[in-house]
């Protein structure tokens, strides 16, 4: 009963096949896809060319 009454509303028929929030959905997975993605890459990158200097080396610190 529910599912119909917000097909209706959001899609103007009662019947309609897809999800409402089929849209959102695709969305927030596709940016969560991409967001691991970046971070798998700059965490594989971070291990094979660290930056940065060590701790001990900095200018001015004795």
């Amino acid at each position: 009963m529910v599912g119909r009454l917000v097909a209706a509303v959001t899609h103007g028929r009662p019947d309609a096949l897809e999800s409402p929030n089929r849209r959102v959905k695709n969305g927030t997975m596709f940016g969560v896809l991409v967001a691991a993605l970046l971070m798998a890459v700059f965490g594989i990158l971070g291990l094979f060319l660290p930056g940065g200097t060590p701790l001990g080396s900095r200018p001015g610190r004795s």
